[in-house]
């Protein structure tokens, strides 16, 4: 008989290819695997997470199945794989689920936020808030970032091109600045983004705000595909992002 349990995991996304297992390299559902199988004696595990977050994106929030044939106390597997694994990688909570739970199913919302500065911080800072090298209008970009807010189809803001439905919902985009005044902070809530999707978003929004060649129509006429300007289409860069939670619609 399988048992399945939920985790909350956060990680500093930094040193990691990611959250998906590849070949070659270190990923975090790699690590977690790894570690489990080590600390139980296990040859087999099924390791599912909720979101594929990119090398370098930072998670507090990410959600894990973990199904395995041992019947394990919630708060001791918990405590066994923290003690385990690296300090980058942490597991929040632990509880036992029933078989039909799946982390990327019945999703109501997932928040991420993205931290950058106008300035250069403290050190400790440099893994997860982007530095803007330019001068930037705050105001305008709070502008630019509200254009993604709704029904889009988010096409020209994907890397690769795909064959997938590319049609998203953006419920709400916040800039604020942080309590100490040193950063600030955009907070984007959506049921499901594809991939790079939101670091496109942003990324162009740095780009409507810092120059004056461009503007808030030129934003717009790329989201509805009426026009192409490959200089709104800029990643920003990943150590800036991070996964904050995901809701859920049954409340599992």
């Amino acid at each position: 008989m399988e048992h399945s349990y939920k985790l909350i995991v956060a990680y500093d996304g930094t040193d990691y290819h990611g959250w998906q297992r590849q070949k070659g390299v270190r990923s975090v559902d790699f690590v977690i695997r790894e570690t489990f199988l080590r600390s139980f004696y296990q040859q087999d595990l099924l390791l599912v997470g909720a979101s594929r977050t990119d090398a370098g994106v930072h998670t507090r929030g990410q959600v894990v199945r973990l199904r395995t044939q041992l019947d394990l106390i919630p708060f001791k597997l918990q405590y066994i794989l923290n003690r385990s694994l690296p300090g980058d990688i942490v597991v929040m909570d632990c509880k036992k689920v029933s078989s039909r739970f799946h982390p990327q199913h019945g999703v109501l919302q997932k928040t991420y936020t993205y931290t950058f500065s106008l300035k250069k911080l403290f050190p400790m800072m440099g893994r997860y808030c982007y530095v803007f090298p330019h001068q930037l209008d705050i105001k305008l970009l709070q502008k630019a970032l509200e254009v993604f807010i709704g029904t889009h189809d988010f096409r020209s803001f994907v890397k690769e091109e795909s064959d997938r439905n590319t049609v998203r919902t953006v419920d709400a985009v916040t800039l604020e600045p942080s309590a100490c005044g040193q950063f600030f902070i955009i907070t984007i809530k959506g049921p499901a983004f594809l991939r790079y999707m939101i670091r496109r978003m942003v990324g162009a929004a740095f780009v409507v705000a810092s120059r004056l060649d461009l503007t808030i129509d030129d934003l717009r006429n790329q989201l509805s595909g009426s026009a192409h300007c490959p200089k709104l289409l800029i990643t920003a860069p990943a150590k800036g992002l991070c996964l904050e939670s995901i809701e859920y619609i049954k409340g599992e």
